[in-house]
């Protein structure tokens, strides 16, 4: 019992402490269209300015939730990169955060969001409390509206990060042979659901650390992180081969390695 009130004081005590941090956030998520978030980083708990759980399928308790629970709406492509970039918090490594991923809405679609967040308060040299944003806006323009993948924009910041880093791997630009006579011919209307099929397929068969990007036209473009030529050409071959079995049309592609 005594260590039941133990723990129920030091609960009331941190809410203490962030309340004036969450007055704050609730006054100016008033006026955005951005979700306004406080992390408790001792406690690992989420705290938003506005109702993110209209949108997201995220547990309402009180006004917070827990790191697992934030985790699990993170689409598993991504989920990786988000939980290290926690991990790397928690541990002191960094003290903000800056990244952009994908989230599964109550309707099952993914979508694309911008995350930053900055410290506020330390505790032993560590984060304790971080303050941010979390923006669907500011990745609008940087997403294929009929796709829902990333656009060129973005892949050539990834490009320079991967010869900045060094990083090894291979690109690979994929397109659908005689797209224009397919539009011409069928309709745009049918070849929109080419390019979304062959979108699909490319991105089912790719691991985690790789992505795929849509460029102009029936263009996409594939980074294949540490890859070689041969991994991409395999790579290659099973696109071919799926694609054409499930719309009896063909693509082609080049690759280079860096």
């Amino acid at each position: 019992m005594i260590e039941e009130v133990f723990f129920l004081q030091n609960d009331q005590d941190r809410r203490a402490e962030l309340r004036p941090y969450i007055e704050i956030l609730s006054f100016w998520g008033e006026s955005i269209e951005d979700y306004l978030f406080l992390l408790d980083v001792r406690e690992e708990k989420f705290y938003f300015s506005s109702c993110i759980w209209e949108k997201y399928p995220l547990p309402f308790m009180d006004i917070y939730f827990g790191m697992e629970d934030w985790i699990s709406i993170i689409d598993v492509r991504d989920r990786d990169k988000v939980a290290r970039s926690l991990e790397e918090v928690k541990s002191g490594k960094i003290d903000q955060v800056s990244m952009e991923y994908r989230m599964i809405d109550r309707k099952g679609v993914s979508v694309w969001v911008n995350c930053v967040g900055k410290c506020l308060s330390y505790e032993d040299g560590k984060a304790s409390i971080i303050v941010g944003s979390i923006s669907e806006n500011v990745v609008s323009k940087k997403i294929d509206q009929l796709t829902g993948l990333q656009n060129q924009t973005v892949l050539e910041k990834v490009f320079q990060d991967i010869f900045q880093k060094g990083e090894t791997g291979c690109f690979l630009m994929l397109g659908i042979d005689d797209f224009k006579n397919v539009n011409d011919k069928y309709g745009r209307k049918f070849g929109d659901e080419q390019l979304k099929k062959l979108a699909e397929i490319i991105d089912k068969n790719l691991d985690y650390d790789s992505q795929l990007y849509r460029l102009d036209g029936d263009k996409f473009g594939i980074n294949l992180v540490g890859y070689s030529k041969e991994n991409a050409k395999a790579f290659y071959n099973r696109i071919q081969t799926e694609f054409s079995i499930q719309t009896y049309s063909t693509v082609s592609a080049g690759a280079i390695t860096y």
